[in-house]
This record gives C-alpha cells, sequence and structure tokens, in this order.
C-alpha cells in the first residue's frame, strides 16, 4: 500500500502545537501579607505625602494619697508613626499584531491587567518583610537552623510585652522548612496536639496553617542577614505594622482609559505609545500605578526571628 493519509504525511496541512485556552502561571509567590497589618485611610489633598498617626497609653496606675490630700498630674504617655507614600510603577507594552492573534485565554491586555494586581500586592508585602531586619527584640540563632524552641522564644517575648492577638509569624520558605523538620522531633504534648498535624502537611506557598494561636506564612521576600547566611522572619501582633494607599481618584478624569485593580487603589493605565519621529508605534502600554506606604508602627509589638537561610 501507498500514498496513505496520516497525520505525519499532514506537515503542510497541520500546526506543529496547538495553544491551549488556559494559561498557567509559573512558579511565584503569590503570598498577601496585608490582613497581618493594620490600615490607615490615606488622607487625599491635604497638603503632604507623609501621614502621621498618633498613638496613647490609655491605662495608668491610679494612686491613694489621702483623704484629704491632693495628687499630682500623672504624665501622658505618647508617641506616633509616619506613613509616606511614593510611587510605585510596573510596565508592561503589548503590540497590536500580539494582541490581534492572541489566542482566547492566552496573554492579551486583559490577562495582563489581571496579573498587574498580583504585582501591587507582592509590592506590599515585600515592603512589610523590608522592615524585618529594624525589630528591636529578636530571637536569634545565627548559622542553625529554625526549630520549635526559636518558635516559642518568640511567643514568650510578645506574651512578656503584653502584646495581644492574633499572632503572625512571616518566615522564609527554607525556615518553614526547618520548622516542619523540628515539629517531626517533637515529643511530648505537642506531638499529639491536632495542629502540629496540620503544620506537617504539605501546602503551597503563602499561608500555612494556625500552631499553637500562631498564623503562619511562607513568604521568598523576607530578607537574608549577615551576609546572607542567615533569614530574618518575624513574628507579630496585630498592630505592630501598618500601611496605607494613597487613592487616585484626583488623578483619574485626566486619564484617557484605566481600570481600577479591585480591594485596592492602584489603577493600570492603559497608553499608546508615541515616538515624536514616527507618530503612533503600533502598540499599547499598560501602566499600573500605585501609592502605597508600610511602617512599623509600634516595636514592642514585633520579634525578629534570625536563623539559617
Amino acid at each position: 500500500m501507498a500514498n496513505e493519509i496520516t497525520y505525519a504525511s499532514l506537515g503542510d496541512l497541520r500546526v506543529a502545537a496547538l495553544l491551549h485556552k488556559e494559561l498557567q502561571y509559573l512558579l511565584h509567590d503569590p503570598t498577601d501579607l496585608r490582613t497581618t497589618m493594620s490600615e490607615v485611610p490615606f488622607i487625599s489633598r491635604a497638603g503632604s505625602s507623609v501621614m502621621k498617626t498618633g498613638q496613647v497609653q490609655p491605662v495608668y496606675s491610679m494612686s491613694a494619697p489621702g483623704e484629704i490630700t491632693g495628687v499630682a498630674n500623672t504624665a501622658l504617655t505618647d508617641a506616633s508613626f509616619n506613613l509616606t507614600v511614593a510611587k510605585y510603577n510596573l510596565q508592561q507594552e503589548v503590540s497590536d499584531l500580539a494582541q490581534i492573534t492572541a489566542p482566547e485565554g492566552g496573554l492579551d491586555i486583559a490577562k495582563l491587567a489581571s496579573m498587574a494586581a498580583m504585582s501591587v500586592s507582592r509590592t506590599l508585602s515585600s515592603m512589610l518583610t523590608a522592615l524585618f531586619p529594624t525589630v528591636t527584640a529578636n530571637v536569634t540563632d545565627t548559622g542553625v537552623d529554625l526549630d520549635v524552641d526559636d518558635i516559642y522564644a518568640a511567643q514568650y517575648l510578645l506574651q512578656s510585652a503584653l502584646v495581644p492577638g492574633p499572632y503572625y509569624c512571616v518566615l522564609f520558605p527554607e525556615q518553614w522548612n526547618n520548622f516542619q523538620e523540628a515539629l517531626r522531633g517533637e515529643a511530648g504534648a505537642t506531638q499529639f496536639s491536632p495542629a502540629t498535624n496540620e503544620q506537617l502537611a504539605i501546602r503551597g506557598p503563602g499561608f500555612k496553617g494556625t500552631w499553637n494561636g500562631i498564623e503562619f506564612y511562607a513568604d521568598s521576600s523576607v530578607n537574608s542577614v549577615n551576609a546572607g547566611a542567615d533569614s530574618c522572619g518575624c513574628m507579630y501582633g496585630q498592630g505592630a505594622f501598618a500601611y496605607t494607599e494613597a487613592d487616585m481618584m484626583s488623578v483619574e478624569p485626566y486619564l484617557e482609559k484605566f481600570a481600577r485593580i479591585p480591594g485596592l487603589k492602584a489603577l493600570v493605565e492603559f497608553q499608546r505609545p508615541y515616538v515624536a519621529a514616527t507618530g503612533g508605534i503600533g502598540g499599547t502600554a499598560l501602566v499600573t500605578h500605585t501609592y502605597p506606604a508600610v511602617a512599623l508602627a509600634e516595636d514592642a509589638r514585633a520579634v525578629k526571628i534570625v536563623t539559617d537561610r
């Protein structure tokens, strides 16, 4: 037999590969740590990029001076922290031909705009973890793998400082691996705790679950310290860190086309690039705008955890 019609013989009538409608993401860290911080609403058009938040001690010890004895004034204990918003941008450009030929569900302008939202959340998380090395209280085992004792030590420091819960613990992924490894060898009451079994289960990046009343997160943006030898994670209570985002509503009337990012104050602007010599270049630029700030609001509410990276 000859001249059979086979798949292999139809090279001129087939494509080398067919693009699937579903676009899969490469490995990345989607962790969003905003819920572990206190949000301070930004006051727009107030004359400054710096927003100062006052703090005051509400409880004081009373004295018993005597039935007809006056009492001295008690000094007010107060503090403050600043949130300074700054411009952060992400720009990606798509040619018209790439947009026209994009398959359904593939990488097009709409998909890039949705990906921008993930980048804004990650930026806020990275701004938070960058502050961990500035925390004063610490549990340090330089060059040593993180273990259960380190977590307990950080917890005890927060309890001694009267820090209310909930507690959060953000670790570098390898620190989290070391903590899991340490849990495997725990004896006594801990080994029988249901929460211990939950912590040993495999999960994706981000939230790892709750153990001993502490919410654990693994985040790749946790900084290295000591010339890269260690990671600086952190355990903290609500109110230790604060963030804000400046709203761009006053700018929106002057933008030709844009899309707001749900749940955030950021927006994606769609621009048609123009070159003076040649005019329009046949493409669309997606410029993501956000004006965030993150600050260590109260140092006493946090403990940094420095262990082997």
